[in-house]
């Protein structure tokens, strides 16, 4: 978990899981009249949740990507394509004076993005042409949702083996809602104030010279029919097999304003089947906003110097220097810093034992130099109605949602520690043990704004000559403190004590009975005022029952119908049920994907807080072991 994701006061930040699927297929595999490489398909969905970290995942906290693609190549010269890439983040918000933003939730944004394309080569000469449609929603900015429509045509030849010139134009057709660039006029440079259609198109003219041995230099030159330009100049080279470097200018000009932006990055791989990496990449910004300087750094390496013993371990640093969200609004100076080691150890055959332990350093500035009036606004809660918001300047790139590091404000301390392990007592039972610790501290303030403290056993029994039963019974206790307030230093203490059993039994005619019990207490107390608490205590039981059929070797299908009773000391009790439809697909033995639709609002995750609605589609990756 993170540092957001122990401070935030909503519910999403603390989910801590992270999964990809990925997919692809060449329909000549189905099809022995389409040729090779003919129609290819390709889809993939991507979660990582605001708690999850891991070394090179920073910008993909609090993200959910998803997306899919069709390619036909009619012939070997042209080529028709689809895709569409989608996106779902969830942000820390940053409270400025005057504004009603809640620092302890987060701001949710999505991204669509559309895109019918069309390849043609003709000798030295070369097509592509794309229509796209993009949509964009941010909820907590009142009145912000856009839809756009483009078109855009690029026409190179190749003049020689060392130059190929190349010849632009991108028209954006339609645009609706309150568009960053073309939109109302409360976001962006709202020309669309004015009626002004020469923002609509931009021309580009660009060349890439191949220099010497896989260096290239890339030129290019857009103007927007209105006046605005940008120039980039760019260098990339392949250093070896499994190293390069790149290098990029680009200078912009937009309403009598000039900004400038350089890039300079690298990447290696090195040990044994590339199993060490080192990455980073340093970036200047300069124009009306101020100097922006954005930099990251990483290494990370796994090793196994003995047969069932690994290691794994890597530095992460990551600072911003004057930093500006897209809109104008300042972020101030930010540094993160992570510091990793890990443990597995697998070579004994009745043990085995992981463990991971983290070390993060935040240090955030904050926003400054804001202060807007807002005397006598209307202010509703999580809607940012600050006037002059968004008085930034875009030149002429795309607007979209950036992944900036937005860290509150102080210095902070934040230790993790993930432990697990199991031990063969028999064939037929294996003992399990699993030890968290979390701890937030904020230096500048010197105390412990977050921690958790989680300890689990379990027993698993598998009985080798009964293969149709295996029984999980499991007992976890978790101590934590969250806080409800930065500013007055309340917080929210719980303790949870969770009991569950599960036994599966393997029926005949390819059916499987799965019964769930689990019983869970949380004793909470909830700051109210400096001094003053509320404690409650909460019992609720879960019970599921469900019923497989085992379609073939891979699917399966499931239905399951589900009680839950919640026990409040002196306020009684509350009976929820509802049923549940599955569908499953088990990529191997120990993997298996699911999804399915939930009738009832509960989870049957005995960890989740049932205040949750978990109606509706999901989808799922199961583990077993």
């Amino acid at each position: 978990m993170n540092h957001v994701a122990l401070l935030s006061g909503d519910a999403r930040a603390a989910d801590s899981n992270a999964y990809l699927v990925r997919a692809q297929s060449d329909l000549s595999d189905f099809f022995k009249r389409l040729r090779p490489d003919a129609v290819k398909l390709a889809g993939y969905f991507q979660r990582q949740d605001r708690g999850f970290f891991s070394d090179g995942t920073i910008l993909e906290q609090g993200r959910t990507k998803y997306g899919g693609s069709l390619e036909w190549a009619i012939t070997p010269d042209d080529r028709v394509s689809i895709r569409h890439d989608g996106a779902i983040a969830l942000l820390p918000q940053i409270g400025l004076p005057g504004s009603n933003l809640d620092p302890l939730a987060l701001r949710e944004i999505e991204t669509e993005l559309t895109r019918v394309r069309y390849e043609m080569k003709r000798g030295r000469f070369g097509l592509q042409s794309e229509y796209a449609h993009g949509y964009l929603r941010d909820p907590l900015v009142a009145g912000f949702d856009s839809h756009r429509d483009s078109l855009g045509v690029m026409a190179s030849y190749r003049v020689s083996k060392w130059l190929k010139l190349s010849l632009g134009q991108d028209s954006i057709l339609y645009v609706s809602g309150n568009d960053p660039q073309l939109g109302t006029g409360a976001i962006g440079l709202a020309p669309g104030a004015t009626g002004d259609w020469r923002d609509r198109f931009m021309s580009t003219v660009g060349a890439t010279l191949s220099l010497w041995r896989g260096l290239e230099l890339e030129l290019a030159e857009s103007v927007r029919w209105s006046g605005d330009n940008a120039t980039s100049i760019g260098l990339k080279l392949p250093v070896s097999k499994t190293a390069s470097v790149y290098a990029r200018q680009l200078l912009s000009h937009a309403q009598d304003q000039l900004s400038t932006t350089s890039v300079v990055g690298a990447e290696d791989r090195f040990g044994p089947a590339g199993a060490g990496r080192t990455y980073g990449e340093y970036q200047v910004e300069s124009g009306v906003l101020g100097v922006q300087n954005r930099a990251i750094l990483g290494l990370s390496h796994t090793w196994a110097p003995w047969r069932g013993i690994g290691f794994a371990g890597g530095y992460e640093h990551q600072q911003v220097f004057g930093g500006h969200l897209p809109d104008g609004t300042p972020t101030g100076d930010a540094q993160r810093d992570v510091v990793h080691l890990g443990v597995e150890l697998t070579r004994f055959r009745r043990l085995k034992l992981s463990t991971r332990a983290e070390l993060r350093y935040d240090s955030g500035s904050g926003v400054v130099g804001l202060s807007p009036d807002v005397a006598g606004a209307n202010l509703s809660p999580n809607v940012d109605t600050r006037s002059g918001l968004g008085a930034g300047y875009y030149a002429d790139r795309i607007v979209t949602p950036g992944s900036q590091l937005l860290l509150a404000p102080g210095r902070r301390w934040q230790v993790v520690s993930r432990t697990g392990a199991s031990f063969a007592l028999s064939r037929d039972l294996t003992l399990l043990g699993r030890f968290n610790v979390y701890r937030t501290y904020n230096a500048s303030e010197e105390r412990v704004e977050a921690q958790a403290l989680e300890l689990g056993v379990g027993v698993a029994l598998r009985p080798v000559q009964w293969d149709w039963l295996n029984i999980l019974f499991k007992y976890t206790r978790l101590l934590e403190m969250r806080p409800l307030s930065l500013t007055e230093d309340l917080a929210q203490r719980r303790t949870i004590d969770i009991l569950s059993i599960v036994p599966i039994l393997e029926l005949p005619f390819r059916f499987q009975l799965v019964e769930k019990l689990a019983w869970k207490r949380v004793e909470e107390d909830h700051d109210l005022l400096a001094g003053t608490s509320l404690r409650s205590v909460i019992h609720t039981l879960l019970w599921i029952n469900r019923l497989n059929f085992h379609i073939t070797g891979r699917f399966d299908a499931g239905v399951e119908y589900r009680f839950l009773r919640i026990f409040l000391d002196g306020q009684g009790d509350q009976l929820k049920h509802g049923a549940l439809i599955e569908l499953g697909y088990w990529l191997h033995k120990h993997i298996r994907l699911g999804a399915g639709y939930n009738f009832s609002s509960f989870s049957d995750n005995e960890f989740a807080d049932q205040d949750r609605d978990a109606s509706g589609f999901f989808f799922r990756v199961v583990g077993r072991y």
